[in-house]
């Protein structure tokens, strides 16, 4: 579909629900003072020109036209030529290689949508080497959200251990999966009898993410890292330089690094 289409949709909904450019502009800056966020508000001269498809709403007009119009938004961002569907796709062009959170939308699991992941890779794939993961995909598969409801998105977050990140090195390899319990995101100064018991925590920092333990001291959080580890401790304002995300509760990793 163009994306041009989008407001001659628009337009046909709203005069389907027997609505005027004016009632839209009155119900936006109601939405608006509610969100306390003018930029929702929609005149009706701006609205006219959206319908004439000689502009495009920007994400509050849009979230503003969603309320009004009882519609879906990713139904919307389609009318304009953006797929959500394909999203999970495009994300593997750029490999993130750095630790970060893995977000998984809980409501997908409750419309019961489906998952594009890699079926087979080909024969000649080397993880040791960067590369685009959509080369080396040769079948795709598509798996039932649900089927990941076991992963109590709903209580936890995942993160992903970067390629480059030792800190915890050998407890936790790089290249890991990490459940993290953020209502445990209080730095524990005791309790613990060994380092397998000793919590692990994950961090956001100003321009990246750690998972490391932790000791608090008043206003300054030291990120410690395993004794095995090449990485050094690191010390940090807290909490204005680091926010602590939550305790790893779990993790899934190899224990031996794949042949080629």
């Amino acid at each position: 579909m163009a994306p041009s289409d989008g407001g001659f949709r628009l337009k046909k909904i709203r005069e389907k629900l027997g609505l005027t450019q004016e009632v839209i502009q009155e119900a936006s800056l109601e939405i608006a003072h509610r969100e306390d966020n003018p930029q929702f508000a929609i005149r009706h001269s701006h609205l006219s020109i959206i319908e004439n498809s000689r502009s495009v709403p920007n994400i509050y007009k849009l979230y503003s036209l969603c309320a009004i119009y009882r519609l879906d938004i990713d139904e919307i961002l389609g009318w304009y030529g953006i797929s959500t569907e394909k999203l999970k796709a495009l994300q593997a062009v750029v490999k993130v290689d750095k630790t970060h959170l893995v977000n998984l939308r809980v409501e997908m699991i409750q419309q019961g949508k489906t998952l594009a992941v890699p079926a087979r890779l080909d024969p000649s794939f080397d993880p040791r080497h960067t590369n685009f993961l959509t080369r080396l995909v040769q079948a795709w598969k598509e798996v039932p959200i649900g089927l990941l409801a076991q992963l109590d998105l709903k209580h936890h977050v995942y993160g992903f251990i970067g390629l480059d990140d030792y800190m915890m090195f050998p407890l936790l390899k790089p290249g890991a999966f990490v459940q993290v319990d953020v209502k445990r995101n209080k730095i524990a100064p005791e309790g613990w009898a060994s380092e397998f018991d000793r919590p692990i925590y994950f961090l956001e920092l100003r321009d990246r993410y750690a998972c490391c333990w932790c000791s608090l001291e008043e206003s300054r959080l030291h990120l410690i890292p395993h004794p095995a580890s090449p990485c050094k401790a690191k010390v940090m304002s807290y909490p204005a330089e680091v926010t602590v995300v939550g305790q790893v509760v779990g993790v899934t990793m190899r224990l031996v690094a794949s042949t080629p």
